[in-house]
């Protein structure tokens, strides 16, 4: 027997399924949120990427590491359970901070953050809702690989400029590093909240 949700109705045909699925999605999205403070998430989340921001700008491994670590920092909220709002929110600030402080692109990363936010958290919930939740953690990698050569692609044409070899690297290390902070911000919980969806 066919299940019927609140989102569809009892006599719905093919033309019409698709669409109440898709628009079911964002109930999908607003309950895959945690039961954890608001508050502590918005502590905590601003602390690591205000760190991330430093990392940036001090560039402690010089030039060996091409990665960005605030655009990781935001990708990585945005593929965690913190509600949706906070995400937005947390990406324009830092994207403003990052404006502001350096990097000589004017108001990129302030556009730039809050749309990689809504790509990772919509995609990521409209995969999960078709019923892939067990492969959580690898879907979670593949969208964390398409937003970075997303980034790699709005930055080179903003600078007006393609390198294969630094897009290369920056991609791979990216990669392994979102991988490692994925581990780190999670490993301490028993159900691993970065590699399962509630």
């Amino acid at each position: 027997m066919e299940k019927v949700n609140k989102f569809t109705h009892s006599k719905q045909r093919g033309a019409f399924r698709s669409a109440d699925e898709w628009l079911s999605v964002q109930d999908f999205a607003t309950r895959r949120n945690p039961s954890k403070s608001e508050t502590t998430a918005v502590g905590s989340w601003s602390f690591a990427l205000f760190i991330f921001l430093l990392l940036d700008l001090i560039k402690p491994f010089q030039y060996s590491l091409s990665c960005e670590f605030l655009f990781l920092g935001i990708t990585l909220l945005s593929l965690s359970e913190t509600p949706i709002w906070i995400s937005l929110a947390m990406s324009m600030l830092f994207g403003c901070f990052r404006d502001m402080l350096s990097f000589g692109r004017s108001h990129l990363a302030l556009i730039e953050f809050p749309l990689i936010v809504l790509f990772n958290y919509y995609f990521l919930s409209y995969i999960l809702f078709t019923g892939n939740k067990k492969y959580a953690f690898i879907i979670k990698i593949g969208i964390a690989a398409a937003a970075i050569i997303i980034h790699i692609a709005v930055n080179s044409f903003f600078v007006n400029s393609f390198l294969p070899l630094y897009s290369l690297r920056f991609f791979f290390q990216s990669i392994v590093l979102y991988i490692l902070l994925n581990y780190l911000f999670y490993s301490r919980d028993h159900k691993a909240a970065g590699f399962t969806i509630k």
